[in-house]
């Protein structure tokens, strides 16, 4: 079971995986989420108390299932950054004071992310940025990003929106995927908002857990 991302600009990314070869008494939707779901775990480990991951936690939380998709599909813009921020302070989704964005980092985060969507495209040459996720064991590879992970927020933003997108778009016939989507990501954000997610984590064993208590056939 792989994974693989590979930003050929800034401007355009594509999305290669495929879920055979593990959990063989899985559907293959069950095996799909339980990539993404270990994706998104292991992109929260990897960026941290990072800003970036903060706004992206905040949009899976608060966009309900059928937002959530058409976002992934570039339906409808990203709210911004300091719309989010006030949306979620205002539902009590997290408190005020766990939250340490101030207003130059949001419009940053605005500015250099949500507003440059790139393009998802089929699998083209070898991007020369990429995010390359397998299983089992769990192990996640970045190329192309440096010793200081510059482009990586970035890249980890939009490409959860993709794997989103396309785990939607191979389901469609299932309507129950936009809510199980949606109940993944919104779990695993919630736990990263509560810090409660460590280096030391296993986001397999975590997402094998999660994915069981959707009771998803």
């Amino acid at each position: 079971m792989y994974l693989r991302v590979e930003f050929n600009s800034k401007n355009e990314y594509s999305i290669d995986y495929d879920v055979r070869g593990l959990y063989e008494n899985f559907s293959t939707t069950k095996r799909e989420l339980l990539l993404l779901a270990t994706y998104l775990f292991r992109i929260y480990i990897n960026i941290r108390t990072n800003p970036v991951g903060k706004v992206l936690s905040l949009i899976l939380v608060d966009s309900s299932p059928y937002d959530l998709i058409s976002l992934s599909r570039y339906e409808e813009p990203f709210p911004s950054a300091s719309h989010i921020y006030r949306v979620s302070v205002a539902r009590n989704i997290v408190h005020h004071d766990d939250i340490n964005l101030d207003s130059d980092i949001i419009e940053l985060i605005n500015e250099k992310i949500l507003l440059k969507r790139p393009r998802l495209i089929e699998k083209g040459i070898d991007g020369n940025k990429r995010l390359e996720l397998t299983l089992s064991p769990c192990i996640m590879k970045l190329k192309g990003f440096g010793i200081l992970g510059s482009g990586f927020n970035y890249c980890a933003l939009h490409s959860v929106f993709g794997l989103i997108r396309k785990v939607a778009d191979n389901n469609i016939d299932d309507p129950r995927i936009e809510r199980n989507i949606k109940t993944c990501v919104e779990e695993i954000s919630v736990s990263y908002l509560k810090n409660a997610l460590t280096p030391f984590l296993n986001a397999e064993y975590a997402s094998l857990e999660l994915i069981n208590s959707l009771n998803i056939n």
